[in-house]
């Protein structure tokens, strides 16, 4: 009889708490129907689902201006320093995309890039500027392609409306619905009058830690065979204006678009095959031996060398490298392949302490204040290293101290404030024989507060973008004006090194290179006295 009551009591129960649970799922469901109208209201005005198809695709110009500072790079941190830019991206209906860019990627070097993805095949790279072409042949291209393809709105709004993670988040004059891409990024998607008004995501970035970016479209205008389109673009990294572009040309029927093609000057590898994930996994760095106590890491990440100073008690390293954004995709891609902020950094800071048992990093000498040679300074801050800077960089650094980093936590609070050692035009560590010092070089082409390292026993200076020596393909065109101004910096003073060693490139400057900027000089300095009156 008990029992029996217990089951009665059990089963009221469950049919006072049912209509309850039917109602939560009406909710998520009527709030996935909301998100889904009013995504689907912003299709309709802009062509439908299939307009990209029926149009036999899009082709776009954009033209305006870029934020050098607001990306961390450029010639100073707290200045504005909008450059042109001028971009195209060409994307047809059988998987094939073009992006191309023309800009400055620092104060001093001018890039034009352009990347063509084609469905199942490496992709390839155009340098239009020193006209040169190789080929990407790493995972993951689709999803480089489709962060472009997003560029189009049509195409995030059909991302959105096909996805089962899509939310309706509210109204207030305004739809705001948001959806998870397959690669784990969250968009947070707002329409109004059924146009899509803004699109935003979170990022993890160096140097800034939690970060939003906001892609604001307005200025529609009626594109044949497209529907209204969005003729003016502004891109915000934490609240600052980076980009800013209106489409001065949007046409459709593409066909064979000049994008596609390779300008005859330009020769072209043999192609790859596809590397598999597990074939682009990355190996433990390896530290190598320059001279008695100097060493660097070839590649820590690619491209970048850092520097080892060993000391009796104690390390000095140099710089400490980050991954890099470059912000044209949507959301944007880490270019350093399945890094997050810190991990460059981490790896670094893990490398030195198990290839130097007992010797723990006393100094980080930081370059100067890019992004990408100081994002990964967390750790060594983290361990009590003390910093040797410029007063640029110590600013930049105060701010990395401040950020928060819970996107993609690297398990370092800093509580520790950070302990500078600040370069007034010279600073000189001095034990047991080993000298190192340290040169601000003054106004350069490339960043204030640049420093540089010398090794006078060992006669090595190391300088990171002031020269890049590569193996192939020297002088790149884009860096000839900062390796002139390196060159004649180093012939002023009073260093006569046997060994310069670089951040980039091949790592080691040879004296044939050097020689041929002094001839560049040399002729500059010519022209300009014939020239004058």
């Amino acid at each position: 009889m008990i029992c029996r009551n217990r089951m009665i009591l059990l089963v009221i129960l469950l049919a006072a708490l049912a209509p309850q649970a039917f109602a939560k799922d009406a909710i998520t469901l009527d709030n996935y129907r909301k998100a889904r109208k009013a995504v689907a209201e912003a299709l309709e005005e802009s062509g439908g689902m299939e307009v990209l198809d029926r149009a036999r695709g899009i082709a776009l110009k954009g033209e305006g201006t870029y934020d050098l500072s607001v990306r961390l790079q450029g010639l100073h941190p707290d200045i504005n320093e909008p450059v042109p830019i001028t971009e195209w991206l060409v994307m047809s209906t059988d998987g094939r995309l073009a992006y191309e860019s023309d800009m400055l990627v620092n104060s001093d070097a001018v890039e034009h890039i352009r990347y063509i993805y084609d469905a199942g095949q490496p992709t390839l790279i155009l340098d239009l500027i020193n006209r040169g072409a190789f080929w990407d042949a790493g995972p993951g291209l689709e999803e480089q392609a489709g962060r472009y393809a997003r560029m189009v709105p049509h195409v995030v709004l059909t991302e959105a409306y096909n996805s089962p993670s899509l939310r309706y988040l509210g109204w207030g004059g305004e739809h705001v619905v948001s959806f998870t891409l397959a690669s784990g990024e969250t968009l947070t998607v707002t329409i109004k009058s059924a146009r899509l008004r803004k699109v935003e995501y979170l990022l993890d970035m160096p140097l800034l830690g939690d970060a939003a970016v906001r892609w604001t479209y307005d200025r529609y205008v009626r594109v044949d065979n497209l529907g209204a389109y969005p003729s003016h673009v502004t891109v915000h990294l934490a609240d600052r204006l980076l980009k800013d572009i209106r489409y001065t040309d949007i046409q459709t029927n593409i066909g064979d678009h000049p994008l596609w093609s390779v300008p005859e000057d330009i020769e072209i590898p043999k192609q790859p095959k596809l590397a598999s994930a597990t074939e682009a996994e990355t190996t433990a760095p390896g530290v190598r031996q320059i001279a008695e106590g100097v060493y660097d890491i070839p590649d820590l990440r690619a491209g970048f060398h850092v520097l080892i100073v060993e000391f009796d008690n104690y390390l000095l390293l140099v710089d400490a490298p980050s991954g890099w954004y470059e912000m044209q995709q949507l959301p944007a891609m880490n270019w350093a392949s399945g890094e997050t902020s810190g991990s460059i950094g981490q790896r670094f800071y893990d490398t030195v302490t198990r290839h130097f048992p007992g010797k723990p990093v006393r100094y980080v000498a930081l370059t100067h204040w890019h992004s990408d040679h100081l994002g990964g300074i967390r750790p060594f801050i983290a361990a009590g290293a003390s910093l040797i800077v410029s007063p640029v960089t110590r600013d930049v650094i105060m701010n990395v101290a401040r950020a928060r980093f819970t996107l993609e936590p690297d398990g370092l609070p800093l509580e520790k404030t950070p302990q500078f050692m600040v370069v007034d035009g010279e600073l000189t560590l001095n034990e047991r024989g080993r000298r190192v010092k340290f040169i601000d070089v003054g106004d350069n082409p490339h960043a204030a507060g640049m420093l540089v390292v010398w090794l006078p026993a060992e006669q090595i200076l190391y300088q990171s973008d002031l020269f890049e020596p590569r193996s192939r393909g020297f002088p790149a065109k884009q860096h000839i004006p900062v390796m002139r101004w390196f060159v004649n910096w180093l012939d002023e003073s009073a260093l006569r090194p046997e060994t310069i060693l670089a951040m980039h490139g091949a790592g080691k400057v040879t004296p044939d290179q050097l020689s041929e900027m002094r001839v560049l000089n040399e002729l500059a300095a010519s022209l300009q006295t014939t020239s004058s009156p």
